[in-house]
């Protein structure tokens, strides 16, 4: 049974216009721009799904972006699923 916490975030977030939601590849996000990670098909391992906390990046170039908490940049192909976060 959900708790009174999450049916608040529910009523709230389904207030959210959609354009919330839109989902990016990689390659569409402007270098600078702050992003999570969507989980992508194959091996996850260590992303925890979407019940855990995502890690926030911030694109660097074409092909890198860094963890805005560890400072360490990792390498993401252009294909994959982000959501911008502002």
């Amino acid at each position: 049974m959900a708790s009174e916490k999450a049916k608040n975030m529910k009523k709230e977030l389904s207030n959210t216009p959609e354009e919330e939601f839109e989902t990016l590849s990689f390659s569409e996000v402007e270098i600078g721009q702050r992003f999570i990670c969507f989980p992508s098909p194959g091996d996850n391992k260590g992303h925890g799904g979407f019940r855990k906390a995502h890690r926030l990046f911030k694109k660097l170039n074409d092909d890198r972006a860094e963890n805005t908490k560890t400072g360490f940049d990792i390498m993401l192909p252009g294909s994959m699923n982000v959501i911008l976060i502002e």
